[in-house]
């Protein structure tokens, strides 16, 4: 038996036939989720992964990107270029579900808080030289970019140049 999965869950119902073909071992639903145990399987969310990207790209990346950055200084002409390293990301709050103590088979009314409340946080790290700056702002367009890149800019010595690694958020 030939099983291919495309994401989402597999369960010890899929696990079965598994062990049963190849193993010749037929286990209970809690069997299989003993032996897993037993093997130091637990269930955990994975890190999320755009289905986009692609992993002979990004080692691309990395195996060109000293060579890239020579081709920028010689463009430039000038061998004090720092590499920035940017990132943004929304803060906030958002109502949960409300939970409380009733009686079965009730269901009473609950006031729960439903609006949400963001920030967002813009940041950039110089590693080499421990240098970084953030901003805090209440919306994120291309004129909260702007003053993100004016900000880093101002952290540039004279006569250097930044290179950005932008992460191709919207």
């Amino acid at each position: 038996m030939q099983v291919s999965f495309q994401g989402g869950r597999i369960t010890a119902k899929n696990i079965k036939p598994l062990l049963t073909d190849k193993f010749d071992c037929n286990y209970s639903a809690s069997g299989v989720y003993s032996r897993l145990d037993r093997l130091n399987m637990v269930w955990i969310s994975g890190r999320s992964k755009d289905p986009k990207s692609s992993e002979e790209a990004t080692l691309a990346f990395k195996e060109n990107f000293p060579d890239e950055v020579e081709k920028i200084t010689k463009q430039i002409k000038n061998e004090h270029i720092k590499v920035w390293w940017p990132d943004e990301s929304r803060i906030g709050q958002q109502g949960s579900l409300t939970r409380q103590w009733a009686t079965k088979g009730t269901r009473p009314r609950v006031i729960r808080q439903k609006q949400s409340i963001s920030t967002y946080v813009f940041g950039a790290i110089f590693p080499d030289k421990d240098k970084g700056c953030a901003l805090v702002l209440a919306e994120t367009n291309t004129g909260m970019m702007q003053l993100h890149l004016n900000q880093i800019s101002e952290q540039v010595e004279d006569g250097y140049h930044a290179i950005m690694m932008m992460d191709r958020a919207s």
